[in-house]
């Protein structure tokens, strides 16, 4: 909800999971990580945990961030967005990599130092999904699949399954480096909610 381009809020989205069998989600607003606060007292809504990270706007497409306690600025270049997120501690995913320009950071994945890449939402076609894998086989990066929900019916619609259970964080990241993650398309109805 802290993103210009969705209203959804933590209750409704943890709801919506859980009721598609999804163990935890992570919220990760547009170049904003307000959503800590929501999270701080309570980080389990109905039986799903929730983290926090940032989908964040470098000036060549969006860098997803997990592990940090803060945004990088927006509309840095890409290298330098993703030296500020691994000095804090995070790890960086690239976000739907060919969606289009300015939305994904398309071939720059082979120059960049990525630790993912979203191979799978639902924000991107078949042909740039294809793409994203074909280039996550070609570096052996971890492949990631994520609903970018920025409605309620596409909460769950793509997720990434883990092979440890994953408490906090820290296993989260722990378990993309191990590379132990699969992009997962969940067959779900996707009627309006």
């Amino acid at each position: 909800m802290y993103s210009s381009d969705s209203h959804l809020t933590i209750p409704d989205i943890a709801r919506i999971a859980q009721s598609r069998g999804i163990d935890a989600v992570i919220i990760t607003d547009h170049d904003s990580m307000e959503a800590i606060r929501d999270v701080k007292a309570q980080n389990t809504f109905y039986g799903v945990k929730v983290f926090v990270g940032c989908e964040v706007s470098s000036s060549a497409g969006h860098i997803l961030a997990y592990g940090i306690s803060e945004p990088p600025p927006p509309k840095m270049a890409p290298d330098y967005t993703l030296e500020f997120i691994h000095e804090h501690g995070g790890i960086a995913v690239a976000a739907h990599p060919y969606r289009k320009i300015g939305l994904g950071v398309g071939d720059l994945v082979f120059d960049l130092h990525f630790d993912a890449i979203e191979v799978m939402s639902s924000s991107v076609n078949k042909h740039a999904s294809k793409s994203a894998i074909q280039s996550a086989k070609l570096l052996n990066l971890p492949m990631l699949a994520g609903s970018d929900a920025h409605r309620l019916r596409l909460v769950g619609s793509y997720y990434t399954e883990f092979d440890d259970p994953i408490e906090n964080i820290d296993d989260l990241i722990e378990s993309i480096k191990a590379n132990k993650v699969r992009p997962v398309r969940n067959n779900i109805s996707m009627k309006k909610r």
